[in-house]
């Protein structure tokens, strides 16, 4: 108590752990919120390259070009195809009769063989005949894949959706790291806390909390002083509460001088009325009156007594009167 102390000096340190312990998990959910505003950035920059070149669209609108190409392909060279399967059925089939009529002159192997092949041959033609329709349904297939492929090529819609996605992506990505950010400055600000320091240039009038004492922090339900470590004043900014009669008050004027005499300082002190306030003492019959000391010593504390003189305004006209004035006698 009585100590000097300057602004922003500390004064009092409260226990930091779980200020710490906050701290330490805000910086780490801060990381994970960045980390996951590096994935959706880098999402959204893959989702920009494939909207400008959809490689992908493209590739599989060429493999649908080539597979239609191909079924066409078949498709043209099939009655080709099939009129040749027919003269090979046909050859078969005379090759077969020819070595029936023969008799004994053919082997029975040989016999077999032909009718062997005559059977393939038939298979074969058979076959072809049913492929036709099968590869109309074909073409017709891949060329509707083909023309919605290019449709979607055009239109882009699946690139468009992705990169919408994520750039809201990057949006909500940044906003939780926003947040994360606040909570590591709130925590960061609660640890500072915990080292309370002088808010001015002044003095300690008292202190009221104790090492051990467990504070409540600033709640107006809690009880008084409950929330304060140490009581600090200035010592350049002292008022006096003075105790004016009542019939006295009508003459006290804001900024009017005053003299002001107590016990510790021997010569006088100069005072200025600053405010009347609306305390009124209904035993002493007073109402209270600040009265600011204008440069007070060291030695002046709070709660001193002082002794307050109210000097009477100087009146207008008084220092333009002359000592020759005019005088009126009147006899006894």
């Amino acid at each position: 108590q009585g100590q000097l102390v300057k602004k922003g000096e500390p004064i009092a340190r409260l226990l930091d752990t779980d200020a710490r312990i906050a701290l330490s998990e805000t910086q780490a959910e801060l990381a994970i919120r960045a980390a996951e505003v590096e994935a959706a950035r880098a999402e959204f920059n893959s989702a920009k390259i494939a909207l400008d070149n959809p490689i992908r669209l493209k590739a599989e609108l060429a493999e649908a070009d080539s597979a239609l190409s191909r079924v066409q392909a078949e498709l043209n060279a099939l009655p080709a195809a099939i009129e040749a399967a027919s003269t090979r059925r046909q050859l078969a089939d005379e090759t077969v009769e020819k070595k029936r009529l023969a008799g004994n002159a053919v082997s029975g192997r040989a016999l077999r063989e032909a009718k062997a092949k005559l059977a393939t041959e038939t298979a074969i033609a058979e076959q072809l005949a049913t492929r036709q329709p099968e590869l109309l349904r074909q073409c017709e297939a891949l060329r509707r894949k083909r023309d919605a492929l290019h449709e979607q090529l055009e239109l882009k819609l699946e690139p468009k959706r992705r990169f919408a996605d994520a750039d809201a992506a990057v949006k909500i990505a940044e906003a939780k790291r926003m947040r994360a950010q606040l909570a590591v400055e709130s925590a960061e600000l609660q640890l500072a806390r915990m080292t309370i320091k002088s808010p001015i240039d002044g003095r300690v009038l008292s202190l009221q909390a104790t090492p051990g004492k467990r504070v409540t922090g600033i709640n107006p339900h809690t009880e008084e002083g409950s929330s304060a470590v140490v009581t600090v004043y200035d010592p350049q900014m002292l008022q006096l509460r003075v105790d004016v009669r009542l019939e006295d008050v009508p003459q006290v004027q804001i900024g009017q001088k005053a003299r002001i005499e107590t016990a510790s300082v021997q010569d006088g002190l100069v005072g200025e009325v600053v405010s009347v306030t609306s305390l009124a003492d209904i035993q002493k019959n007073t109402l209270q009156v600040k009265v600011a000391i204008v440069d007070p010593p060291d030695v002046i504390r709070p709660e001193m007594l002082a002794q307050v003189e109210f000097l009477a305004p100087q009146q207008q006209g008084e220092q333009e009167e002359s000592e020759d004035r005019m005088r009126l006698l009147i006899p006894r």
